[in-house]
């Protein structure tokens, strides 16, 4: 402002109302650089101000931003440990608001049974400054358990004093899920070779139990009470027999023949064997299902899952209940959610039992598919009912998951490989017939005295000349020396390998149409076709009883006829 008069009030009034100097006339040029000189400078501080305003405003809307859009959840306290912020993401992995969270609440949201041990490391923290950096659990509202990394560190002033704390938790639920899994994998490979050794030996014992009581009920001295006793033994030695099946399934040495399998039909079928057995307070429901694809597996061992299951069911519903199965494709990709995490991509068939029952707490779910383990009374059940089912379904490229919640029951699901070919109809099988021997000559190959000297007796006792020998060497010695046999009965396990007995060879070198039966502790699988056994050598599964070692010699014996009768 410009003005003649050179009052003071004028001077302040001009500059109340927003002039940036004045001159009183005369105007003094020097006077006049100078005001101008200060009016620049107040324009451009005014201006580096609005622009450092706006720098502090877009600079906090960004940061305001990247926290809301974190992926790691975010919380600030004050040095007593009372919160006053959390992001979105922190609201969302705990299930609280920010309300909920304020003063102690995000205490409130770690898991009880992880609380002592985060507060204590908290403590360690703000006292002697060490590194807070701990995985941990937050149970959310509606019981959801979520595992974090959390971090914290101190926030400081502008004076560099401690003002605050600001937390990180990174959600590393589906880390923690996938390292479990590799765990109780490993366990059960372990689980696996362990039961696989148990499963051989016990066949091998049932074996001799079994064809010494057949052989003991040959003597017609024996009194109907030893008979009886006789009976109940081998009744035994059947479940037996169960036990080990169920053990060589789980160890998936009891390989499985799998087939395009109309899974509706096997779970219609199952269902209809079952139902009755349940009892009235139990219903049975089939969901309908339409165009459920063909699975490729083992129709008979999807039969027995279902039994195990269904079984498992029943039990836990004492007071009755309800049983629904359903079965449903499914397509798993990279992305897919929710789906158990050592499915390969592919196409599946869902089978799906749940049960109205008491459901499982989380430390009896973790160790369902254990073997041996069971909830049931002693002599109840042998804990490997799951067990199989969980082999069964992971040996044919599937799986198997239980979700359960107690009071609320169990839903057992197997995920089985679909198969792109249409299922075939099922044959009953030829049980063939059984005939005593007439004389012939039979040469028993087996390293087992007791299972060797068994083989001998049984088959002495049907009619036949065995002799015995324990080692391929021997065997070969007694081909050579003759006189010639009619049949061989050989241990399978010893034309493995390097060095084996060659059935065949030997057979060629030694005399010509020698038949040939396999005794083994389980059916030969795919692998095994490509030894040189052939595909129609018979092979006898111990324990086997005296029935089934007279069938089979019949009738190698007889298809041995046949092929050398004169045309």
């Amino acid at each position: 402002m410009i003005t003649a008069y050179a009052a003071t009030d004028t001077a302040i009034d001009a500059l109340r109302k927003g002039a940036y100097d004045y001159l009183r006339k005369p105007v003094n040029y020097e006077e006049l650089l100078a005001v101008l000189a200060r009016a620049f400078d107040r324009i451009l501080l005014a201006d580096a101000n609005r622009r450092a305003e706006r720098a502090l405003r877009e600079s906090e809307e960004r940061y305001r931003t990247l926290v809301a859009l974190s992926p790691v959840g975010l919380y600030r306290t004050d040095l007593a440990g009372n919160c006053f912020y959390v992001n979105e993401r922190w609201q969302k992995i705990t299930g609280r608001s920010l309300g909920e969270a304020l003063e102690k609440g995000w205490v409130d949201a770690v898991h009880p049974e992880d609380r002592e041990r985060v507060l204590a490391e908290w403590r360690q923290f703000c006292e002697k400054g060490k590194p807070f950096r701990l995985e941990y659990r937050y149970l959310t509202p509606n019981g959801e358990t979520r595992w974090v990394l959390g971090q914290t560190a101190t926030e400081q002033g502008p004076n560099g004093q401690p003002i605050g704390l600001v937390g990180t938790v990174t959600d590393v639920t589906d880390r923690r899920r996938a390292e479990e899994a590799k765990r109780r994998v490993q366990r059960m490979e372990a689980l696996v070779r362990m039961s696989g050794g148990v499963a051989h030996e016990f066949n091998n014992l049932l074996a001799v139990v079994v064809g010494n009581l057949e052989l003991a009920q040959d003597d017609e001295a024996l009194s109907e009470g030893t008979r009886n006793l006789i009976d109940r033994a081998l009744g035994a030695v059947d479940r037996g027999v169960d036990l080990v099946a169920q053990l060589q399934s789980f160890s998936r040495r009891e390989p499985q023949s799998p087939e395009p399998v109309d899974a509706l039909s096997v779970i219609d079928e199952t269902a209809q064997l079952v139902a009755p057995l349940l009892g009235s307070a139990i219903s049975l429901i089939v969901e309908p299902s339409d165009g459920v694809w063909p699975a490729h597996t083992d129709a008979g061992q999807l039969e027995a899952a279902l039994l195990n299951i269904i079984n498992n069911a029943r039990d836990a519903m004492p007071r009755g209940g309800s049983i629904r199965i359903r079965a449903q494709n499914l397509d798993v990709d990279r992305r897919s959610a929710g789906t158990p995490v050592e499915l390969e991509p592919g196409a599946y068939v869902v089978v799906a039992v749940t049960d109205s029952g008491t459901g499982m707490t989380s430390e009896i779910l973790q160790r369902a598919f254990d073997p041996f383990f069971t909830t049931k009374e002693f002599g109840r059940g042998s804990g490997l009912g799951l067990s199989m089912v969980y082999g069964f379904a992971s040996e044919g490229g599937g799986t198997a998951r239980i979700e359960s919640v107690p009071g609320k029951g169990t839903t057992v699901r197997l995920y089985l490989r679909r198969s792109w070919q249409a299922p075939a109809a099922r044959e009953a099988p030829d049980p063939g017939q059984l005939e005593p021997g007439r004389g012939e000559r039979i040469l028993v190959l087996e390293d087992d005295t007791a299972l060797r000297q068994l083989a001998a007796e049984l088959l002495a006792s049907l009619g036949y000349h065995a002799s015995e020998a324990s080692t391929a060497v021997e065997a070969r010695n007694r081909i050579s020396e003759g006189p010639a046999f009619d049949l061989l009965l050989v241990n399978r396990r010893l034309c493995e390998g390097a060095g084996a007995f060659d059935p065949t060879r030997e057979v060629q070198a030694g005399q010509a149409g020698l038949a040939v039966v396999y005794m083994a502790g389980r059916l030969p699988d795919t692998a095994a076709k490509s030894e040189p056994t052939g595909d129609d050598t018979p092979v006898l599964v111990r324990p086997f009883r005296r029935a089934q070692l007279a069938r089979q010699v019949r009738r190698a014996l007889d298809a041995r006829g046949k092929a050398h009768q004169p045309e």
